[in-house]
C-alpha cells in the first residue's frame, strides 16, 4: 500500500538500491511501475535526473533510465521557455548543476523531435497550448475550428517563435508531420508538409485537417475520456539568423567603470621603481641571456631587460640578496649564457611578452583573449615591467565583452584576485561581466546557449547566473547621453534593463521643474508583471563624478514596496540641474548613474510555467 502511494523519485531510487544490495527481486517490478506512473514537476526534476543517471549504471534498468531521461527533456521543453524559470531552477539546484547540462544541450541541439499535446477538454480546443523548445526556438501546436454546426473542421498549425530576433530576419527550414492519435487501435491520422518558417511567415499547417464531428465520435477512437491527443514530428533541417543572446554590446548597455580602483596599484608600481638600485655596466656580465618557459626559449639582451624590467634590474645588481636561480644549458651556441626559467607561467604569455620586448609586437597587439591577457599581466607584474602592466590593464578595460568571451573574462577576473594589487582590476572586470549577462540573458534562448556553449567553465557559468538571481545587494550602472539636449518636456529616459533578483531593473532619469528651478529627477524601476511584487529594504541612487571618482547620492533605508501599480520609485528632486552641469558630473555630454539596492523579498516570480507532464506525455 505504501509503495502504491509513493511518488518520490529519490525514495524510489533508494528502494532499488536497497533491493540490489540485499538481492531482493520481488518488489522490483512494482517499483519500476511507480517510476513510470509518477509525475515529473519542476520541484522534483533534479531528483528524476539523478535517478536516471544512477539507473543508467545498472544493465537491467537502462531502458527505464532512458525513458526517465527522455521524459525530463520533454518536461523541460515545455517548462523552460522562461528566463526567470531557468534562473530560479539553477539557483535552487546550484550544488547539483553538473548533471542538467545535457538536458539544456538537448533543447538547443536536438533537431528531430516529437512533441505531444493532450487536450483534456475538447470544449477548449481553441486555447493555446504550451511552447516547446526545439533547436532553441519556441514551437506551438495551434488548434482552431472553422465552419458551423455539423460542418466544422479542425485546423492544425505549427507556429515558431524566435523571441531574441528583435525584429530581425531569421528562418528555420523544417519537415513536419502532424498527427491525431487513435486511442482505440494505436493508428493515427497524419499529414506532412515542408516549410521554411521565417520572421514574416512564422506559422503554417492545415486549415481543414479533419471533420470535427468525426473526431468527436467516440466510436472512431480519437477522443477517449474527453481527451484528444495531437502529435507533431518535427525535423529541423537548417536554422539561420537565430541569435544566442540579445546582442546588446557594452556600448548599448552604457556600463561605466570606476577606474579609481587601480589608483593604489599605479602608486605601488611607481614605488617599486624608485626603491630598486640602478645597475652599473660592470654588473652586466654577458651581453645576452636565455629566457625559458617549458619548451619555449628566447635569447634576449641584458641591457634591454634592465631597461624594461625592475625584476631584471634587481637580478643583475650586486645588491641582489636572494639566491639567483639561473642555470647553464648544454648548447653549442649558448653554452656560456645564463638561463632564467619561468615554469610557473603560460608559454604563450611568456612568448608574447618577451617577443614584444625585443620588437615583435604583433602577438601582443592582436591578442583579444582575456585569459591570455591575464596570464601576461601576471608575468609582467612578476617582472615589474611598468609600461606593459599599464598597456595590458588598459587593453583588458577597453576590450569589449560579447557572448563568446564574457565567460573567459569572468574566469580571468578570478585569476587576477590572486594578485593583491589587482583586486580592483578583478572586481571591475567581474562587475562588467555581471552587467553584460544581466542585459543579455533576459531570454530563455540566451540562457540555454550560455549554459551549453560554456559547459567547460560550468562553475563560473553557475556563479554568474546566481548573481542575476540573488537577492543580496544589487548594483546597476548606466550612462545617459546627450544631457545638454534634455528638456522638461521629455519623457523619462530609461537605461538598458539589467537582471537582478530575477527581475529586470532600470535607472530612469528626466529633467523636471519646480518653482522655476530645474532639477534632475532619478528613479529605480523594474519591468512589471501583474502577479509580481517586490520589497526593497535599502535603496540608493548615485551620480558619479569622473574627475575625482566620487559620488553624489540619495539614500533611503525605508522598506519600500514595488508592484504592478507602483513599479518606479525615486526622487523627483535629485539635484539642481545647474549643479549637475557645473560641478563636474557631465563629461562628453554624458552623466553616469549607479543604483544600489537590497531586495528584502519578492513574490509572484514564476518558478515554473506549470505545464503538467500529463498533457505533454
Amino acid at each position: 500500500g505504501m509503495l502504491e502511494k509513493c511518488s518520490d523519485f529519490q525514495i524510489l531510487m533508494d528502494m532499488i538500491n536497497l533491493c540490489r544490495k540485499y538481492e531482493i527481486t520481488s518488489p522490483l517490478d512494482d517499483i519500476v511501475k511507480r517510476f513510470e506512473n509518477s509525475s515529473i514537476t519542476i520541484s522534483n526534476l533534479m531528483s528524476v535526473i539523478e535517478a536516471a543517471e544512477q539507473l543508467a549504471g545498472f544493465e537491467e534498468h537502462k531502458e527505464l533510465a532512458d525513458s526517465l531521461y527522455n521524459r525530463c527533456i520533454q518536461f523541460a521543453r515545455s517548462n523552460f521557455a522562461s528566463w526567470q524559470v531557468i534562473i530560479n531552477f539553477i539557483t535552487t539546484n546550484k550544488l547539483k548543476m553538473g548533471l542538467p547540462v545535457q538536458l539544456f544541450a538537448a533543447l538547443k541541439n536536438d533537431s528531430n523531435v516529437t512533441i505531444r499535446r493532450k487536450i483534456e477538454d475538447t470544449d477548449k480546443i481553441k486555447d493555446d497550448g504550451p511552447t516547446y523548445i526545439i533547436k532553441n526556438l519556441g514551437w506551438k501546436i495551434k488548434t482552431n475550428l472553422i465552419g458551423y454546426a455539423y460542418n466544422r473542421e479542425l485546423g492544425l498549425q505549427i507556429e515558431v517563435e524566435n523571441p531574441n530576433s528583435g525584429g530581425g530576419s531569421w528562418s528555420c527550414e523544417s519537415e513536419v508531420e502532424l498527427r491525431i492519435l487513435n486511442q482505440k487501435d494505436g493508428t493515427h491520422l497524419s499529414e506532412k508538409f515542408e516549410h521554411k518558417f521565417t520572421s514574416e511567415r512564422p506559422h503554417t499547417g492545415f486549415k481543414s485537417f479533419k471533420n470535427w464531428n468525426t473526431i468527436l465520435d467516440k466510436s472512431n477512437g480519437y477522443v477517449k475520456d474527453g481527451t484528444l491527443i495531437i502529435e507533431a514530428v518535427i525535423d529541423v533541417k537548417e536554422v539561420v539568423g537565430v541569435s544566442d543572446a540579445h546582442g546588446k554590446t557594452e556600448e548599448t548597455i552604457k556600463w561605466f567603470d570606476n577606474f579609481n580602483e587601480d589608483a593604489q596599484c599605479d602608486k605601488e608600481d611607481l614605488a617599486l621603481k624608485t626603491m630598486l638600485d640602478d645597475v652599473s655596466e660592470e654588473d652586466l656580465t654577458d651581453s645576452n641571456v636565455i629566457l625559458r618557459c617549458e619548451k619555449v626559449h628566447i635569447v634576449c639582451d641584458q641591457q634591454l631587460l634592465v631597461e624594461e624590467s625592475e625584476y631584471f634590474r634587481a637580478r643583475f645588481s650586486k645588491n641582489w640578496k636572494r639566491n639567483s636561480q639561473f642555470s647553464q644549458i648544454d648548447n653549442e651556441d649558448y653554452s656560456t649564457l645564463r638561463t632564467f626559467n619561468f615554469p610557473e607561467f603560460s608559454p604563450l604569455a611568456f612568448k608574447t611578452v618577451f617577443e614584444y620586448l625585443i620588437g615583435y609586437s604583433s602577438m601582443m597587439k592582436d591578442c583579444n583573449n582575456f585569459l591570455e591577457l591575464c596570464d601576461m599581466l601576471r608575468l609582467v607584474d612578476y617582472l615589474i615591467i611598468p609600461k606593459l602592466i599599464k598597456m595590458i590593464r588598459d587593453k583588458m578595460r577597453q576590450l569589449p565583452l560579447d557572448a563568446f568571451n564574457v565567460i573567459e573574462a569572468y574566469e580571468a577576473s578570478h585569476d587576477l584576485y590572486s594578485i593583491e594589487r589587482y583586486k580592483g582590476t578583478a572586481a571591475s572586470l567581474q562587475d562588467r561581466c555581471i552587467a553584460y549577462c544581466g542585459a543579455n540573458l533576459a531570454s530563455w534562448q540566451g540562457l540555454i546557449s550560455f549554459i551549453v556553449d560554456n559547459q567547460d567553465y560550468l562553475a563560473s557559468v553557475m556563479e554568474l547566473i546566481e548573481h542575476l538571481g540573488e537577492e543580496k545587494e544589487c548594483v546597476i550602472r548606466s550612462k545617459f547621453c546627450d544631457v545638454s539636449k534634455m528638456t522638461v518636456k521629455d519623457k523619462k529616459t530609461l537605461s538598458t534593463p539589467h537582471i537582478r533578483g530575477n527581475l529586470l531593473w532600470h535607472i530612469n532619469i528626466r529633467k523636471s521643474t519646480k518653482e522655476n528651478q530645474e532639477y534632475l529627477s532619478s528613479y529605480l524601476s523594474y519591468d512589471t508583471n501583474p502577479e509580481v511584487s517586490c520589497k526593497l529594504k535599502k535603496r540608493e541612487i548615485r551620480l558619479y563624478k569622473p574627475s575625482d571618482f566620487t559620488f553624489y547620492k540619495k539614500h533611503s533605508t525605508k522598506v519600500v514596496n514595488y508592484d504592478n501599480e507602483s513599479n518606479s520609485r525615486g526622487w523627483n528632486i535629485f539635484e539642481l540641474w545647474s549643479d549637475v552641469l557645473g560641478n563636474g558630473f557631465v563629461k562628453d555630454d554624458e552623466i553616469l548613474m549607479e543604483a544600489r539596492f537590497v531586495i528584502k523579498s519578492t513574490s509572484g516570480i514564476p518558478s515554473s510555467l506549470e505545464v503538467p507532464e500529463s498533457i505533454i506525455r
